[in-house]
């Protein structure tokens, strides 16, 4: 019941400039899910091959923000499938876009099976709902055009960023050799385990539960002092919601706990990470992670 109260209230609320308009639900031919228009566009529906460019909104049926790619800089960007031979059946939108035109605003249900579930940000939930907004539709040519362009940009902020990533990779390093010897100054450790020592403390606000935050990092396993992966080498930070189960549960502790203008060194137990199994082959089973986390001004 609560469930359904929320569904109704999120699509009158989305519908609230659209008054009295009758709500037409229109199924998808070939999964079943259902959409309605919120806005209507002009032009044509793509076709085999060109490239839809779109904004994104996921709200789970709690009122939970799962996904929000709705600014300019975080549209997607998704080549047209020829046909039903390349839908995928646990992705709707794969047959919706083939349907929109630029300036369409819709919103789609997607009622999640046993699969989707897997995944921790849909945990709990029986429905998600997809606000799309249709931007563009270009062709491959103007796709890889704009793909030049852009590289050429995260180049050169990643060529800017290698200061840092040397730096931040050097310290990462002998925190962890301090905290093996037991001699990192500065070391706390949270009721779940995670222990953390902050490098810099920042001036500004907490992060607030649902807040978008973006963070660069850089991650080690513990064991071995590995490097496995980091945002510096791809010019550009992570964007997620703090609190809200789309990143590692330690990482979701550890923003919660950073003043904005923040940097810290954090040490995160397998049980905060990814659990017994670890991530084959990257991550292995009941590894301890160590991330340095800048959360900038």
């Amino acid at each position: 019941m609560q469930r359904m109260l929320f569904a109704s209230i999120l699509l009158l609320t989305l519908l609230s400039c659209k008054e009295k308009k009758q709500i037409t639900m229109i199924p998808l031919k070939f999964t079943g899910h259902t959409y309605q228009y919120i806005e209507r566009g002009k032009g044509q529906a793509p076709i085999s091959g060109e490239y839809a460019i779109f904004s994104m909104k996921i709200v789970g049926d709690n009122g939970k923000v799962i996904i929000d790619l709705t600014e300019k800089e975080s549209w997607s960007k998704y080549r047209v499938p020829r046909g039903p031979e390349e839908f995928r059946a646990d992705n709707p939108l794969d047959e919706l876009l083939t349907y929109l035109v630029p300036g369409d605003s819709v919103i789609l249900e997607h009622k999640l099976d046993s699969a989707n579930l897997q995944i921790p940000a849909f945990a709990g939930l029986k429905s998600v709902f997809y606000n799309i907004g249709m931007k563009e539709i270009i062709s491959p040519e103007e796709m890889a055009r704009r793909d030049s362009e852009q590289a050429k940009a995260t180049e050169g902020l990643k060529n800017a960023l290698k200061p840092k990533l040397e730096a931040v990779t050097k310290r990462t390093a002998e925190a962890l050799a301090a905290y093996k010897n037991s001699s990192l100054v500065g070391l706390k450790k949270t009721k779940s385990g995670l222990e953390y020592v902050f490098e810099k403390t920042g001036s500004g606000k907490k992060p607030a539960q649902g807040e978008k935050v973006n963070v660069h990092y850089y991650g080690i396993i513990a064991a071995d002092g590995k490097a496995f992966d980091n945002s510096y080498d791809r010019g550009k930070p992570l964007s997620f919601f703090a609190g809200q189960k789309q990143v590692l549960a330690g990482w979701d502790e550890a923003i919660m706990l950073m003043p904005r203008g923040s940097e810290g060194i954090f040490f995160i137990p397998y049980y905060l990470a990814y659990g017994e199994g670890g991530k084959y082959p990257v991550i292995p089973k009941r590894a301890m992670l160590v991330f340095y986390i800048e959360y900038p001004e």
